[in-house]
């Protein structure tokens, strides 16, 4: 004859009950850990061809700055000297990040060029061409200086101007190693 304990009926029920319960609570304290530990997508990169509405305005380019960076989510490296003493006119309406930074940027003297791990990074403006024209200038020769030096002067010169450490020595004088 078998003696084996039984349990009661109710018992592995509640048991059941409690186990599923607690390995529930478990598993959401898991993923909720994983979904926190996932990297956040930056705001900027979601927000790069989406337009935001910015408010910013005018004042020292520091503050314009973190205040675009709060509203756009975008990480901007700069130095403080870069940014010393520099005003921005503020931004306001409905523009994509690189365009309201532009703006932001105007008649600063400052661009900002894209980051390859994301965000932006301020530098010096290239210097652009204004459409100045230089003034007229006036190139004239002799005949006598285009002989010198041709295969039909035996390539002599009769003028020497030296340039640098040798100045005006002739070849006979220069030392060749």
């Amino acid at each position: 004859m078998n003696h084996y304990p039984s349990r009661p009926a109710a018992s592995i029920t509640l048991f059941s009950i409690r186990w599923l319960y607690e390995f529930a609570i478990s598993l959401w304290f898991v993923l909720f850990g994983i979904v926190l530990m996932l990297p956040a997508v930056p705001a900027y990169a979601q927000n790069e061809t989406n337009r935001l509405t910015y408010a910013i305005p005018a004042g020292t380019l520091k503050s314009a700055l973190v205040g675009f960076g709060q509203v756009s989510g975008a990480m901007i490296s700069y130095t403080e000297s870069e940014i010393a003493g520099k005003r921005s006119s503020g931004v306001n309406g409905s523009f994509t990040v690189p365009e309201a930074l532009n703006i932001l940027l105007t008649d600063t003297g400052l661009e900002a060029s894209k980051r390859v791990e994301g965000g932006f990074t301020l530098r010096p403006q290239a210097s652009a061409i204004t459409g100045q024209t230089l003034p007229l200038m006036t190139v004239s020769t002799s005949a006598d200086t285009l002989k010198q030096g041709t295969a039909e002067e035996g390539y002599r010169v009769s003028n020497v101007s030296g340039i640098g450490l040798w100045d005006e020595r002739s070849l006979r004088d220069t030392p060749i190693r």
